[in-house]
């Protein structure tokens, strides 16, 4: 029963499709492929980790995160259903994961391992093409999102939001009409880092915290 379930999953995947169930029971037997289950919250690539299989998104949620200087989480991308993890780095000279790779929800992945997929490139030259489109939109995709949240501070984004609520509310002493969570999906980051940046610029001098949602700006 299980292998049925597995083969329905694997077969709505780019390699999958090109795949009989017979082909994929005997690589999930001989552990080509493998079914890998996640707990929401749970830590599966370190940035530097060394990368031996490709990864589609089966069921779930992950997020890839880069960690600044001063410990802010920024989310780079959320990973959804049949999205592919470590396609542009599996074949490279030197194949580390870039970035943190953390589990939003419970889920599973497929891993494909390196070397059995680039025998399905030479076996199937439909499954190489579909890669090579996949992994060059995410190239363009991943680079812009990059880019992006290296160009300001997370202290800039907020102090920017702040200001702009002091202006509207008229006065130096503002009530937050967001939750720290909706704030943080906005800046693209973990709500724990808005916490923490908060509490660094109360230490600084820059802002004062009366509660959860009232905050003075000092500076």
């Amino acid at each position: 029963m299980i292998y049925i379930k597995y083969i329905k999953l694997v077969k709505q995947t780019f390699i999958g499709c090109h795949l009989t169930n017979e082909e994929i029971k005997t690589a999930l037997n001989n552990c080509n492929l493998s079914i890998k289950r996640f707990a929401k919250g749970q830590l599966l690539h370190l940035e530097g980790e060394e990368c031996l299989n490709l990864e589609i998104l089966l069921t779930g949620n992950i997020v890839s995160l880069q960690v600044d200087d001063c410990d802010n989480e920024h989310i780079i991308k959320i990973f959804q259903g049949n999205e592919i993890i470590a396609g542009n780095i599996l074949f490279g000279t030197s194949p580390k994961y870039p970035l943190f790779f953390v589990a939003e929800t419970k889920g599973e992945l497929l891993q494909i391992h390196r070397s059995y997929l680039f025998e399905l490139f030479i076996k199937k030259p439909d499954v190489l093409k579909q890669f090579l489109i996949l992994i060059s939109d995410r190239a363009v995709s991943l680079g812009g999102k990059i880019k992006l949240a290296k160009r300001k501070s997370l202290r800039d984004h907020i102090m920017e939001f702040l200001n702009a609520q002091s202006l509207f509310q008229n006065s130096t002493i503002i009530t937050l009409p967001i939750s720290k969570t909706e704030l943080a999906n906005r800046f693209g980051v973990q709500r724990t880092s808005v916490s923490r940046e908060f509490s660094r610029m109360e230490k600084e001098g820059l802002i004062k915290l009366y509660n959860n949602k009232t905050i003075e700006i000092v500076k």
